[in-house]
């Protein structure tokens, strides 16, 4: 997926805002999780969801330094990432997973 370097800096911002780094990989969240938070926590100006590959969101999780693996399923990378950031939690609520 080819991106502006505005959209690149919308998903680097968001990311750096909204993760808890850990020291551990976390490997209860995955690409899709984040990629899911993300597109739930942006809207376009018609209020659609923003959409993002997982690609992308991998590229800028790695540019940010978070440390990856189970590069056997990638795009699905899990992270050194607190699976309680923000955008997380309001998601699992919303999906009704306590």
């Amino acid at each position: 997926m080819q991106i502006t370097k505005e959209f690149h800096d919308m998903i680097y911002n968001w990311l750096s805002e909204n993760l808890i780094p850990t020291k551990s990989i976390n490997y209860k969240v995955d690409t899709s999780n984040i990629r899911e938070a993300f597109m739930n926590a942006n809207f376009d100006d018609e209020g659609e969801s923003i959409y993002v590959d997982n690609d992308t969101i991998n590229d800028i999780m790695l540019e940010l330094g978070f440390k990856a693996a189970r590069f056997a399923d990638d795009p699905y990378l899990s992270y050194s990432i607190s699976q309680d950031f923000p955008a997380f939690l309001k998601e699992k609520k919303a999906r009704g997973k306590h």
